[in-house]
């Protein structure tokens, strides 16, 4: 498939991403019962998805991980295609992580026409390869990284930016 460069493709990216951002955090967020973890943590996540959607075109690197599965699929040929993206690229945010470095995996790209305008701005073929997310990968921002190899940063004061 090959590497796309240039900060106008991410920005582009990032701009479909804060598109259907906004969509979804507008939207009522669940409600949980007094005492439940979930709902005394939904601030600090809405605040955390919002600031990814502001920002996703400022990380370093934006990996899109694509397989060549096409628009229509068989019976179970959705499940297939995610039983093979899954370790893949669990086994890649481990990787990351061993040299100092994170990522989420997120999907929200993808929705309403999201897919399509990336594979346009990227330059991949739409009826032939579907994408399976949307990982921003930097260094860790602030926060020790433990079981880092020799010669890795402890810690980054900035995305992007190792620090001591």
């Amino acid at each position: 498939m090959g590497v796309r460069r240039g900060p106008d493709k991410k920005k582009a990216i990032g701009e479909i991403y804060l598109a259907n951002g906004r969509v979804y955090l507008s939207s009522p967020s669940a409600e949980y019962p007094d005492g439940d973890t979930r709902g005394e943590r939904m601030g600090a996540v809405r605040d955390s998805a919002t600031y990814l959607a502001e920002h996703m075109h400022e990380a370093p690197v934006l990996l899109i991980p694509a397989s060549r599965a096409g628009r229509t699929r068989p019976p179970l040929g959705g499940a297939s295609f995610w039983a093979s993206l899954f370790p893949a690229v669990w086994s890649f945010c481990l990787a990351l992580r061993s040299r100092g470095l994170g990522s989420c995996w997120t999907t929200l790209h993808l929705v309403r026409d999201g897919e399509k305008k990336a594979a346009e701005v990227l330059g991949i073929p739409y009826e032939q390869y579907s994408q399976g997310g949307l990982l921003p990968i930097a260094y860790h921002q602030r926060q020790p990284i433990s079981g880092r190899p020799s010669g890795c940063p402890p810690r980054a004061s900035r995305i992007g930016t190792p620090g001591s």
